[in-house]
């Protein structure tokens, strides 16, 4: 198990995704607790309710009153051209708010330019956290558009 944990761990610099996925394989290898602890590095883990991800600082009480950090990974969504930014459709509603739970692939956003219409899709399933860009604004290539938690 030690060498898994220095694979997840590196140089103490610990991945958000392997720390996911360090839960996860505990999780379904029905342990109970899971305790590490280096000079600089203390994890403990105690299985006692389902665990939700979620941000980084949220906490969340379960049905047994215990408290779980959560932990989800951020994915920023940047331009993929130069053009014109729609946050709304044609009848001026937003095709996404902040805190909006989006599923992979439904349209967030649209690129116009030269009156064509591109829409922008959700990477994965996940909650809106922030909005960068404002409508109808120009936009360069690989600009930070939306904030999102991966779920």
């Amino acid at each position: 198990m030690n060498d898994g944990i220095k694979c997840v761990m590196g140089n103490n610099n610990l991945d958000k995704n392997k720390l996911i996925e360090l839960i996860t394989l505990a999780q379904e290898s029905n342990l109970k607790e899971f305790y590490y602890e280096n000079k600089s590095l203390k994890l403990n883990f105690k299985f006692e309710a389902e665990i939700i991800y979620k941000s980084i600082s949220d906490t969340k009480i379960l049905k047994n009153e215990k408290i779980v950090n959560e932990v989800f990974e951020k994915i920023i969504i940047k331009s993929e051209y130069v053009a014109r930014i729609k946050l709304v459709d044609s009848n001026n509603h937003f095709f996404v708010k902040v805190g909006d739970y989006v599923k992979k692939d439904a349209k967030i956003a649209e690129y116009e330019y030269l009156n064509v219409i591109i829409d922008l899709k959700a990477p994965c399933d996940g909650i809106i956290k922030e909005l960068l860009v404002e409508h109808n604004h120009m936009i360069d290539f690989n600009k930070n558009l939306i904030v999102m938690d991966r779920l």
